[in-house]
């Protein structure tokens, strides 16, 4: 009996049909969320916090009164541990909690604005602000977002869309693996108490994975040429952004990716009655305020320290702070925060 014979049409056919079910069983996949947390904080230094921050939200059950958002700005600029003692110098008790992740990128952002809202009642929600917003998503969005807060992400405005999606069939594969046999993915398939990091995660004298402490001061020279640079690049987004603000748009598409997270987490603190406020880290010597509190000014109050933070003597590089900037910045919240404030002490 002869063979039928497939067309190259019905072929390529069958073949997309094909790949389409395997992508689809791919990520409908089953995973421990545990585990996403711990994989993508072994990835790299700069996540090492992820994984304890599931852990400090879901398994530590000391209270979250105030809890910090943000880039590595706030990661090495604010002691919870320094803000909690000061507070209460100033009769104002509270529980206080960094949870900054290296990087621009209001998308994972709001995965961890969610994650704690969601499951902890919070007070307030202080979240830093930078002269502008990114125009990319952040990089560990892929990796630490669910299927659906992937596919969910802004289509026309998100740069790195394709990557993403290519990534995701395999990264679930990797998850569903993982949480089968955490042990030979060199994870965790419970919490361990001994080896949580505790209340606090404090990257201010010393970033975790990187041994040199961050007591050091700028040379005059580098440190020159550092912020000159960092303003001539942030000049070029200003002068970039004012061609899309002349268009009849209705809002900044270069930042619109970014700002369309921004207000999820405004939304979603208000809508758990938490208080927002936010918090200016912009580089050394920002003269501009942060382009976002254009539209933001009425979500909450804006803690701006850049005249305390006017010292070189108080910064690491251009735009982050040294451990003695980072104690006069945690006093200097602490005091906008209290209901007595005390006077600054000096920290250098």
């Amino acid at each position: 009996m002869e063979l039928e014979k497939t067309t190259p049409s019905a072929f390529l056919i069958a073949a997309m049909a094909t790949c389409l079910a395997v992508v689809l069983v791919l990520l409908a996949l089953p995973h421990d969320r545990y585990i996403r947390f711990q994989q993508i904080a072994a990835e790299s230094v700069h996540y090492l916090r992820i994984k304890w921050i599931f852990e400090r939200i879901h398994f530590d059950r000391e209270p979250i009164d105030i809890a910090f958002i943000g880039t590595s700005h706030t990661q090495s600029g604010i002691d919870g541990a320094r803000l909690e003692s000061r507070l209460a110098l100033n009769g104002s008790t509270a529980h206080v909690v960094n949870f900054a992740i290296p990087h621009l990128g209001r998308d994972i952002e709001f995965l961890v604005a969610r994650e704690l809202l969601e499951n902890r009642p919070v007070k307030t929600l202080i979240i830093e602000l930078q002269e502008t917003e990114s125009r990319a998503p952040h990089p560990g969005f892929q990796r630490l977002g669910s299927v659906t807060d992937i596919l969910s992400a802004p289509l026309l405005i998100n740069t790195d869309l394709f990557t993403t999606l290519s990534h995701l069939p395999l990264r679930e594969l990797q998850l569903a693996y993982a949480s089968l046999f955490p042990a030979n993915a060199g994870l965790q398939s419970a919490f361990l108490q001994d080896h949580y990091e505790g209340h606090h995660w404090n990257d201010t004298y010393q970033l975790h994975g990187i041994p040199k402490p961050r007591t050091s001061h700028p040379d005059p020279a580098v440190f020159s040429r550092q912020v000159s640079q960092l303003r001539a690049e942030q000049q070029e987004k200003e002068n970039l952004a004012r061609h899309f603000d002349a268009l009849p748009l209705g809002h900044n598409l270069l930042y619109r990716y970014n700002e369309i997270y921004l207000d999820k987490i405004v939304n979603l603190a208000h809508q758990h009655g938490a208080e927002v406020k936010f918090l200016y880290l912009p580089v050394f010597g920002a003269t501009s305020p942060p382009r976002a509190y254009g539209h933001l000014g009425v979500a909450g109050e804006l803690l701006d320290p850049r005249t305390t933070l006017r010292s070189e003597a108080l910064w690491l590089n251009g735009d982050h702070l040294n451990y003695y900037g980072a104690n006069t910045l945690t006093d200097w919240v602490a005091d906008q925060l209290s209901t007595k404030p005390t006077s600054a002490g000096n920290n250098l």
